[in-house]
């Protein structure tokens, strides 16, 4: 019992780190403006349930190297946690 524990214990701790890592960059370049619109039209509706407006004001032609995934994910955990904020 305390071997198949231990293995259980063992393999948790394995998923656990691995999702908890945080995968290499890959940047390639985005289109601020674009970039930052997309993410507020994925979070309307959330946004919407305590009406709340997020616009956006960046020069059209901003472009930056990031890894638009990663980044993608901060910004929404940024306005997520916002939204529960207010």
């Amino acid at each position: 019992i305390l071997h198949r524990r231990s293995g259980n214990v063992l393999e948790f701790l394995d998923n656990y780190r691995k999702l908890s890592r945080i995968p290499p960059p890959k940047p390639s370049q985005l289109n601020v403006s674009q970039f930052f619109e997309q993410v507020v039209t994925l979070m309307q509706a959330e946004m919407a349930k305590i009406s709340a407006i997020c616009t956006v004001e960046v020069a059209d032609s901003l472009t930056v190297m990031a890894d638009a995934a990663l980044v993608e994910q901060v910004l929404i955990n940024l306005l997520t946690n916002s939204v529960q904020a207010l």
